[in-house]
């Protein structure tokens, strides 16, 4: 009779750890639920499935202008952000960028508890493969990816704000 209580118990345990993990992770392990959401955004696009990319991210119009202060909001309702973000993706579609592959380099902390992750990027761009250094962190429990080299990077993130035009950088391609 002990064994089938002690049974029990460890059943019950285990299942409360098993189903509550997601939210154990977001609460008390802010590193490897950005970990995992990193993982998704770029697994998603590895593997062209756009619109599980487009879940994770964290939707802005911001400024082209990098000088000014942004706007950490859109004013696109979902559906003509996610339809929006398409035309994006059929863009780099159109200039031959794909993501290669991905890693994950490092976790830079600012004050204790914020931080972002920094990734190596292996992109290819009409065939030619290069590597570009990008930054992602959590806001509002959605991946923002910051714009640190990969000029495509606009055409991929979350940022709604962007003219579909070649970047001035590849004018040459």
């Amino acid at each position: 009779m002990k064994k089938i209580v002690a049974l029990f118990i460890l059943i019950a345990v285990l299942s409360t750890v098993v189903l509550s993990w997601p939210t154990i992770r977001k609460n008390y392990f802010p590193e490897k639920e950005a970990e995992h959401m990193i993982n998704k955004y770029y697994q998603s696009l590895i593997n062209e499935e756009y619109k599980e990319a487009f879940d994770v991210l964290f939707l802005y119009d911001g400024e082209n202008n990098h000088n000014e202060n942004f706007s950490f909001e859109t004013t696109l309702t979902k559906s003509q952000a996610k339809e929006f973000y398409m035309e994006k993706i059929a863009f780099l579609k159109d200039q031959d960028y794909t993501i290669k592959d991905y890693d994950i380099t490092d976790v830079e902390y600012s004050d204790g508890h914020t931080f972002w992750h920094h990734l190596m990027l292996e992109v290819e761009v009409n065939g030619a493969k290069q590597k570009f250094h990008e930054t992602a962190h959590l806001r509002e429990e959605k991946l923002l990816i910051g714009e640190k080299e990969d000029p495509y990077a606009q055409f991929r993130n979350g940022k709604m704000k962007v003219r579909l035009e070649k970047p001035e950088e590849y004018a040459g391609f």
